[in-house]
Order: structure tokens, then C-alpha cells, then sequence
């Protein structure tokens, strides 16, 4: 099995939870606000937010070396 580098997993952890959020907030305008559907959006929303946290931190670090070494 391939091993999948981290940061090609937050990108893809965004793109499945943007996907769970969307569906969980159809649902919730469906079929009002039933905790099966605030529950999933909840766990979505912590995961997104902790991907998106690891990119940005890629970003500011890799930025922030390049200019250290000029």
C-alpha cells in the first residue's frame, strides 16, 4: 500500500468534510435541527478546522524559512 503524505491527506480531509458539511446542512434545512444530523456536522466541522490548521501551518512555516535563507 502507498504511503500518502500528510499533507495530500489534508487536502483530501478538506474535501470530504466541505462534502459531509454541505450534505449535513441540506439535511438539516430537510428535516430541521435533529441531533443525528448536528452530530456529524460537529465531528465534520472539528476535522475540517484541524486540516485546514495543518495546511495553513505548512504554508507560514515553508514561507517563513525561505526568508531566513535569504
Amino acid at each position: 500500500m502507498m504511503k500518502i503524505n500528510s499533507q495530500v491527506k489534508n487536502y483530501i480531509l478538506v474535501g470530504i468534510c466541505a462534502g459531509i458539511i454541505t450534505g449535513c446542512l441540506f439535511a438539516i434545512k430537510l428535516y430541521g435541527r435533529d441531533i443525528r444530523i448536528i452530530i456529524p456536522l460537529a465531528i465534520a466541522l472539528l476535522i475540517f478546522g484541524h486540516s485546514v490548521d495543518n495546511i495553513l501551518k505548512l504554508f507560514s512555516t515553508k514561507n517563513s524559512t525561505n526568508v531566513e535563507a535569504t
